[in-house]
Formats: structure tokens, sequence, C-alpha cells
């Protein structure tokens, strides 16, 4: 049976992707605001603001930047994922890729479930998804697919 990766190895992984997520973001955005329109050169900070909820009060504008980036993180994730068996450029860095638990190869539904659950836990079940990376080394969506994300020792 496979070893599920490394915390830090995780850790890392997320880093550079979500980094990733946060620059197709914020490209997104400039295309968005050219497109109808706006010339701000400070819109990476607008966006900025937007994470951290303090757009002035704009509820429904904070809304839609909130879905824009989830959907942007499940269809980067889902694609990396499908198109690159199971890895995405974090965890390439780390050295690390997803597949299930039994080997083989995870189905693109299976792998839209595990991204739309790890969206969703964020927001809903933060403490039982960290307490169970720490005691089982795995995320419950990582249980609900019968996934693993492990070490992959062929690659060098």
């Amino acid at each position: 049976m496979r070893e599920s990766c490394s915390i830090p190895s995780r850790i890392l992984s997320a880093i550079i992707d979500y980094s990733v997520v946060f620059v197709l973001l914020f490209a997104g955005s400039g295309a968005v605001s050219a497109l109808f329109g706006v010339n701000s050169p400070a819109l990476p900070f607008v966006v900025m603001e937007l994470i951290f909820a303090r757009a002035n009060g704009d509820a429904v504008f904070v809304f839609t930047m909130w879905t824009a980036f989830v959907c942007l993180e499940i269809s980067y994730f889902t694609i990396s994922e499908a198109l690159f068996k199971g890895c995405t450029i974090g965890r390439k860095a780390a050295n690390a890729r997803l597949a299930p638990e039994n080997g083989g190869k995870l189905s693109l539904l299976q792998i839209l479930e595990r991204n739309f659950l790890k969206a969703l836990s964020r927001f809903l079940f933060c403490a039982p998804t960290l307490a169970s990376l720490l005691l089982k080394k795995k995320f419950f969506y990582d249980w609900m697919t019968h996934s693993l994300v492990f070490q992959d020792t062929m690659r060098s």
C-alpha cells in the first residue's frame, strides 16, 4: 500500500499551487476590467482587498470575487490533475501526485468531486479537516474519494 505524502510536502505544493491560482485570479480580473473598460493600475490591490473581505461593505462584489476564486481553484486543480496524471505544478515540485488508494487512475468525476469537496472544506470543515490531516495524514476529501497524495518515488 502507498504511504501518504508528508505534511511538509503537502504544504510546499499548496503554497506553489495557490500562488498559481492567485496569479490566474489577478490576470483574470485584469482581463475582465479591460473588457469592461476599467483602467486601474491598482487592480491587484483591489483584488487583495477583496480577498480579505474589506470591499467597502459591498457584499455582492465580495461574494462574486470569492465565487470566482473558488471556481478558478476547482478548475485549476481539476484540469491539472486530469491532464498531468495527478500532478499539479506544486505537486510536481514536491515530487508528489494524486492517485487512487488502490493504484490505477482516478476518473474525471472523482477528481472533480475531490476538488469540490476540498473547496467546500475550507469554509465548512476547517477544524475537522486539519484534525484528519494531522491524525491520519489524509484530508476528509481524500477519504471520501478514496484517493491519496503520495510521494512519487518513481520520479527523480
